[in-house]
């Protein structure tokens, strides 16, 4: 049986390196919802479906889509490939400045890394964008 503290610990880390990620790379006070520009993103579930958490790979975005496009396509991934629960949450993180291929895979490895250390299972999918 895992370790509850454990559990919760990956958990709150996987939202607050992503938290963080999204915000350092925002103006202060700025929500960051859909780039003027192309931009590199991955998105994950939010929730654990038994002992599993998914993830897409880092994917190049073109300008204009935003957050909800990304996290509705992931949702509908999710529920027709693995039968994730469709009112289940899922978020897409992304970073606005610097190298953002680097900068966004290395934040969702460390995600991951994370999970795993938890002794969580994380499913890589083969997920891309599409409307």
């Amino acid at each position: 049986m895992r370790n509850p503290i454990i559990v919760c610990t990956a958990v709150v880390g996987l939202f607050g390196a992503a938290l963080g990620f999204q915000a350092t790379s925002a103006r202060a006070g700025e929500i960051v919802d859909q780039m003027a520009v192309p931009y590199y993103a991955f998105c994950r579930s939010n929730a654990q479906l038994g002992n599993t958490f998914y993830f897409s790979p880092t994917r190049h975005i073109d300008a204009g889509v935003g957050r909800q496009d990304l996290e509705k396509s992931f949702r509908d991934f999710l529920a027709k490939n693995y039968k994730y629960p469709n009112t289940s949450g899922v978020s897409c993180v992304f970073a606005v400045g610097g190298d953002l291929q680097a900068r966004t895979e290395s934040t969702r490895q460390q995600t991951i890394d994370n999970l795993h250390s938890a002794n969580l299972e994380v499913v890589e999918t083969d997920w891309t964008y599409e409307k």
